[in-house]
């Protein structure tokens, strides 16, 4: 009956849910004192090995803290827990090799390389290993290699009835040498149980994936190391426990999907950041951000889309392009400050931001892309600029609060396809944007809106020459504007776009 129930606790620790807790302080180092405090200690003998070269290998009995187990009578601790220092890179399988279905602890010390580690590896997929302590081994090159503990044709199982299933390595808790500098490529991709790792203070490097649906990583403040330059793609995607992250001035790049689904509800950019990569932050719980002036690039899409309670962002001055569902459903985003550097605002960039009140499309602005603003039911005001020629299909719809249109431009900006505010037969459905709303444009102008697709969809235009925050007259330093042309804001510019309302010596004109 005793082997029976032993037998029993050693299946169920293949299962997180069912982790015996079965590990002595040498292996866990303190990850927790709240956690080690509930546990009851015993004096156990274990074995301490030294292996090498030397085929008459000696087992010499030491004294060791144990943690007791409750859940069956008999307990064998050379079967559970082993110290084992390497003489020789390369030879550890030959101590644990026999020992994949029954070792829960393991502590390696001396250099050990990539088939150490494989065997290691092997031990917490197929067997039962769940704490490692490799605080006193010394890996080769000082870097933990590319799939260190991930295997994909092994992980990866095609049943018979279609799909794919996860075999999951069972490590919980990991303790790395303060010598690590590199953290290779999926060194610990897909460690789903996963709860205590450090990241050791000379570690500058962590390669792609490294730690990617480590979703049980209890990182409620991540700090990355000084000297850090990038953040490489992957690298924390879905590590759903990260509630804080902290990067040292050092950091230049943040790439693609870094932080992708990770939960993080707070992170600071240094001054020097230059570039956040798409996805970078799509998925998480940011409320504010402030991104350094330093950063032109912004990613390809998705940079920090479904962030469900994100109220307040900036984008640096220099920045030419909104990206692709760059805020995509942010339900909760109240205030965007937009660079008067915008020339372009890409598809779903604002896309189903229910709250956000308000937004300046600055003059330069060229094209609107398609759903840029759909279903931002929250804005009461749009003003186009005189220098806006395009706007893609339903990029104004479902406005349902919109109140009044400002278009500057003299001809009307081309709607891509018929429906951008509404339905081209002018249907009335709720929540749609309201077609009998005033829209004011250019003296002269109505003819053309009229007519315009897109724009057809409203009956309520309005000439004026009175646009909000216009400029009724510019006088130059000198007494002279020697003809120069300022835009109704006021600022000279060289090269209007063509029919667009400019000011030339005091005076409203059409620049031909």
């Amino acid at each position: 009956m005793k082997r029976i129930l032993l037998l029993l606790a050693t299946a169920l620790s293949l299962f997180a849910a069912f982790g015996i807790e079965t590990y002595p302080p040498e292996a866990l180092e303190v990850f927790s004192q709240k956690y080690l405090n509930s546990l009851k200690w015993e004096t156990k003998e274990v074995v301490n090995l030294n292996i090498g070269n030397d085929e008459n290998r000696t087992a010499t009995p030491v004294k060791v803290m144990r943690v007791s187990n409750d859940s069956y009578d008999e307990y064998d601790s050379e079967k559970r827990y082993m110290v084992v220092t390497v003489t020789e890179p390369g030879s550890l399988n030959k101590v644990i090799y026999n020992r994949v279905d029954d070792l829960d602890s393991l502590v390696v010390k001396g250099k050990i390389n990539k088939k150490d580690i494989n065997i290691i590896r092997i031990c917490t997929l197929y067997g039962t290993l769940q704490a490692l302590n490799l605080k006193d081994a010394e890996f080769e090159n000082n870097t933990i290699p590319n799939d260190a503990f991930w295997n994909e044709s092994e992980q990866w199982l095609l049943p018979s009835s279609g799909g794919m299933l996860l075999r999951a390595v069972n490590l919980r808790h990991v303790i790395l040498p303060d010598n690590v500098r590199e953290i290779g490529q999926r060194a610990f991709n897909q460690a789903l149980y996963l709860e205590d790792i450090n990241i050791p203070s000379n570690c500058t490097s962590i390669l792609d994936y490294a730690f990617a649906y480590c979703k049980s990583m209890k990182f409620e403040k991540l700090v990355i190391p000084d000297g850090t330059t990038r953040i490489t793609p992957f690298s924390y995607l879905y590590c759903e426990s990260i509630e804080e992250v902290v990067l040292p001035a050092s950091v230049k790049r943040i790439e693609t999907a870094a932080f992708e689904n990770s939960k993080i509800k707070t992170i600071i950019f240094p001054e020097a950041l230059e570039s956040i990569g798409t996805a970078a932050f799509s998925g998480c719980y940011l409320t504010e951000i402030r991104i350094p002036e330093s950063c032109k690039k912004l990613g390809d899409h998705d940079t920090f889309s479904l962030n469900p309670t994100l109220r307040k962002i900036n984008i640096p001055e220099g920045v030419t392009t909104v990206p692709d569902a760059f805020l995509s459903t942010c339900p909760n985003l109240e205030e965007v400050e937009m660079p008067s550097t915008i020339t372009k605002i890409d598809q779903y960039a604002f896309f189903k931001c229910e709250k956000l009140k308000s937004i300046t499309i600055p003059e330069g602005t060229r094209s609107i892309e398609n759903y840029a603003f759909y279903e931002c039911k929250s804005l009461t005001e749009l003003e186009f600029p005189v220098s806006l020629t395009d706007i893609g299909v339903g990029s104004f719809e479902y406005l349902s609060n919109l109140r009044t249109i400002y278009s500057r431009a003299f001809w009307p900006p081309v709607c891509s396809g018929s429906v951008v505010f509404g339905p081209k037969d002018g249907t009335i459905k709720p929540f749609m944007t309201n077609k009998y709303i005033p829209v004011y444009v250019p003296r002269d102008c109505m003819k053309y809106y009229k007519g315009a697709p897109g724009w057809s969809y409203f009956n309520n235009f309005i000439e004026t020459d009175d646009f909000t925050g216009a400029v009724e007259d510019i006088i130059s330093d000198d007494g002279t504007d020697n003809n120069a042309i300022y835009n109704l804001q006021g600022i000279k510019v060289t090269n209007p776009a063509k029919n667009s309302i400019v000011i030339r010596n005091g005076k409203k004109t059409i620049f031909r």
